[in-house]
């Protein structure tokens, strides 16, 4: 007999049982599964303030804060009264040290509801980072008063006065760090904790309870207890038990114990009960030794001055993170000082950041050979100095004597108080502090004055002839693999150059111009630093200003080129190259005289005449500009072309047929279509190949006789061939400038527009897509990306609704930042062109950078904000608006604006503009 399978019914939870249970997770905080519920009842959490104000702090416990921040935001547009989306808000701004604008939420929502104790501490703490310590302090005591039992009022307090050196003070308020939850390891029931009785002949138990920072630095106290006679034990994480101090009366372990000790105590705690204060740290250093038969470093260069140990991120997990890590690229310039070495000790996921920055023949990376803490005491050892974030790394070499400099944020952990350069913890130690929040760039200005200080007196290490006759080899064989374009190859031979020798000029140079090849900029800007501060030659001197240029630091690129040409004989590249650095500061005229000269030296410069042709068509003059487009058949990169038919130069077209071929990306191939009714006014056959994401748009296209998928053959003999973006060159012969005059040339299918009605419904308000980058293959695409968190601040708006038509590996952005509820994704229905343009002709705008959507967009007459990067593309020209689509509007980023700033003004301008539109159409 069969068995039946059981009917089953699909639960369908209403968006009230969602939110709910949305609440209860948060109370839980379960944020996880918080934000999943909530991402499933996207309509009601985007229209309700108390919904997104849930949002808000599930995001904030995941850490998402770009899509908190407009979740919080929004909240508080739909209720600017809402305390707790203030006090959300104001919490988020904390964690990213911008406490002037904490401040002004976190004191609108003291205003409007006095004496809430939440409020007060986190605008206490706000008022700590403004380092308004009197004002801080009368909202710490306030809010301790009005809540007694809750230990953060207290812990702000502690901050307090640990940062103005008042020690004696502040430990009593830090004894409150015990009443969080699971912050500190509770004795067992029975212990007795010490609160300082005479412990000769006495045992006590040591524990910690922070990081591993924290432990090395308390550390210091056992042996002292040890010396009064007491048999101290310390619990031990394992990968600390081999740098712990152990003796007699000193017995590290790790693990259970059933033992019973006389006295417990948490090793801070030893600190607190022995009053320590500024004045009286125990500082007999090293208290900590490098445990025997430990690997030490490989050989330094020949030639090095200085080897340098460097950390640039602690533990994600740390409430501070954001504050204290750095990105790994600001290390990469000190490699300008001669004869230093740079050697990561970074442990943890952040130890790829080398790998991804192409620096991984310009810093040794230690982090395959650190298994524990007594192997970076080792290397750490055998290191002239040590450079770090505050991590553990920091303690560590404090505690072995090693000298140390110390990047410190602008609002500090409480060990290291405010102003001076040195801590009573360290005497080894130099403090390298911000002047302001997130401003690292000139703590690292400092770091590199201070290197060049500390290696100008030292002699290199001798370089014997050997090695320096191996380290030519290595760059010869770099060179053949560079000429080869195998630039692993040259990246790696010319890596073991420079694990070789310290300070051969053209190693890396040669490492420098792979480096820019596989567009690794910072990177590569390093290798040319190095280079130039060995031997300041014209050629070094000329690739670094080349690779500011690319990192878009203009004004150092022209500096360095001014000077080369000042010294210089006249040199088409250089001059050429002059040129790009003019272009890309808005200087077209100038360089326009730059390239003109560069073609007088060598008339055969095919990178000058190409970048001529884009800055004359940006300019606007299309004769000039159209002819000189065609060199870029002549470019290394160039493509090749079929042989199926001769190119068309200008031949008579009537009853003649026409190959029409795409021959860069589909943005370019769109935007080409409107000069194909030139072709059938000349009485061409018209034929089009065209990538088959667009071959169902096309179709409907009526100056097309014959539409093929790319790469495959014409279906009827041709008897000339052209490429998509040679005919506005042949139309402007022909006497059109643009064929269509600006208007819309394609439409949607109409058999789609029940599929886009049902993905973008109606609102009250404005439907508007996004896209935030184009192409990842595209080489320029780093110049006019942005990220999806730019865009984010754009939800805020209760007036709008945010549809992400991102497609490619940046789509799933939207999953990273847990963005799901905030922004509608289309990427799944975007199966082509002709989808997408039915889902474009549903929405009432679109704010996005310069991909192929602004082109489908504006060949729809969609109205689209065009938001361009610094290098914007040629086809733009210089003006708001664009010849080419009546329904585009550029918005152009200022040099040194962010990406955000300019997006938010492209967005202001779409809804107030979309919202005049939609009211005047009743």
């Amino acid at each position: 007999m069969r068995r039946r399978t059981p009917r089953t019914t699909p639960v369908i939870r209403r968006p009230a049982d969602l939110i709910a249970g949305a609440a209860t997770l948060l109370r839980e905080r379960a944020f996880d599964r918080a934000v999943a519920l909530l991402e499933q009842a996207p309509g009601a959490v985007m229209g309700g303030a108390a919904e997104l104000t849930l949002l808000g702090e599930g995001l904030l416990g995941l850490d998402c804060d770009a899509s908190a921040g407009a979740a919080l935001g929004r909240a508080l547009a739909l209720d600017p009264g809402s305390i707790s989306a203030r006090l959300a808000l104001g919490r988020l701004l904390l964690r990213r040290s911008r406490f002037a604008e904490a401040a002004a939420i976190l004191g609108e929502a003291d205003r409007l509801l006095p004496d809430t104790p939440d409020v007060l501490t986190a605008l206490g703490q706000a008022m700590l980072g403004l380092r308004r310590f009197d004002v801080a302090e009368a909202l710490l005591r306030r809010a301790a008063a009005l809540r007694p039992y809750d230990p953060w009022p207290s812990l702000g307090l502690a901050l307090l006065f640990f940062l103005k050196g008042d020690w004696r003070t502040a430990f009593p308020y830090y004894r409150r760090r015990r009443a969080l939850p699971n912050a500190v390891p509770a004795p067992r029931p029975g212990d007795r904790v010490w609160a300082g009785e005479p412990l000769s002949g006495r045992s006590i138990l040591l524990y910690g309870e922070q990081g591993r920072g924290d432990m090395i630095q308390f550390l210091r106290f056992a042996p002292i207890l040890a010396a009064n006679g007491a048999e101290v034990a310390i619990v031990c994480p394992p990968d600390l038990m081999p740098i712990a101090p152990a003796g007699p009366l000193l017995i590290p372990f790790w693990g259970p114990t059933r033992r019973r000790f006389d006295f417990v105590s948490s090793l801070i705690d030893v600190a607190d009960v022995l009053g320590v204060t500024a004045e009286t740290v125990p500082a007999a250093i090293p208290y900590l030794k490098v445990p025997e038969r430990r690997g030490g470093l490989p050989p330094a260069p020949a030639g090095t001055r200085l080897r340098v140990a460097i950390c640039w991120a602690g533990s994600a997990a740390h409430s501070n993170d954001l504050a204290r890590s750095v990105p790994f690229e600001l290390f990469l310039p000190l490699l300008g000082c001669p004869g230093l070495e740079l050697i990561s000790v970074q442990v943890g996921p952040r130890a790829a950041d080398i790998a991804a920055a192409g620096a991984t023949q310009l810093v040794l990376d230690l982090s395959p050979r650190l298994g524990d803490f007594g192997d970076t005491a080792a290397m750490l050892a055998e290191t002239d100095l040590v450079i770090s974030v505050d991590t553990s790394v920091v303690h560590l070499a404090g505690a072995l004597g090693r000298p140390v400099w110390t990047l410190i944020p602008y609002h500090p952990d409480w060990r290291w108080g405010l102003g001076s350069t040195a801590t009573p913890w360290y005497p080894t130690m130099r403090l390298f502090r911000q002047s302001e929040p997130r401003a690292w760039e000139p703590v690292f200005t400092a770091l590199r004055a201070a290197l060049e200080t500390l290696a100008a007196p030292l002699a290199p290490r001798p370089v014997p002839e050997i090695l320096l006759a191996e380290a030519e080899r290595l760059n010869n064989q770099a060179l053949g693999e560079l000429k080869a374009e195998r630039l692993d190859a040259a990246c790696e031979r010319l890596g073991q150059g420079v694990r070789s020798v310290a300070d051969v000029a053209k190693i890396w140079n040669n490492l420098g111009v792979a480096l820019r090849k596989r567009r690794h900029f910072p990177a590569a800007e390093a290798a040319f630093l190095r280079a130039v501060a060995i031997e300041p030659s014209p050629g070094p001197i000329g690739n670094l200003a080349n690779t500011l240029t690319d990192l878009g630091r203009m004004d150092e690129a022209r500096r360095l080129q001014d000077r080369l040409l000042a010294a210089c004989p006249p040199e088409s590249s250089s001059i050429y190259n002059y040129g790009i650095t003019l272009k890309n500061q808005g200087e077209g005229e100038a360089a326009l005289r730059a390239f003109d000269r560069a073609l007088e030296l060598d008339p055969a410069n095919c990178d000058a005449r190409w970048d001529r042709s884009h800055e004359l068509l940006r300019l606007g003059r299309w004769g000039e500009g159209w002819r000189d487009y065609e060199i870029r058949w002549s470019l290394p990169d160039a493509g090749t072309l079929g042989a199926c038919a001769p190119m068309w130069s200008g031949q008579a077209l009537t009853g003649r047929t026409i190959l029409v071929i795409p021959e860069q990306g589909f943005g370019d191939t769109v935007f080409a279509l409107r000069f194909l009714p030139v072709l059938k006014r000349l009485g061409a056959c018209v034929v089009v190949q065209a990538q088959p994401e667009l071959l169902r748009l096309l179709a409907r296209f009526p100056w097309i006789d014959h539409l093929v998928p790319k790469g495959c053959p014409p279906p009827v003999p041709v008897d000339f061939q052209t490429t998509g973006m040679s005919l506005p060159g042949h139309s402007l012969a022909a006497g059109y400038h643009d064929p269509v005059g600006g208007k819309p040339y394609l439409s949607p299918d109409p058999a789609l527009a029940t599929i886009a009605a049902a993905a973008i419904p109606p609102t009250p308000g404005l439907n508007i897509g996004i896209v935030w980058s184009g192409s990842l293959t595209f080489r320029g695409n780093a110049y006019r990306r942005a990220d999806l968190a730019d865009f984010l601040p754009l939800a805020r708006d209760p007036r709008v609704r945010l549809f992400s038509l991102q497609k490619g590996p940046v789509a799933e952005d939207l999953y990273r930042l847990r963005a799901g509820a905030l922004v509608t994704s289309l990427d799944s229905l975007m199966t082509d062109f002709d989808m997408t343009a039915a889902l474009l002709a549903r929405l009432d705008g679109i704010v996005m950078t310069d991909s192929s959507v602004v082109h489908l967009a504006g060949a729809l007459g969609r109205p689209v904000w065009a938001v361009l990067g610094e290098r914007p593309y040629w086809l733009w020209g210089l003006g708001e608006r664009t010849s080419w689509y009546d329904s585009v509007r550029l918005v152009r980023r200022a040099p040194s604006e962010r990406w955000d700033a300019v997006i938010a003004r492209a967005g202001q301008d779409a809804v107030e503009t979309l919202l005049q539109a939609k009211a005047r159409l009743g």
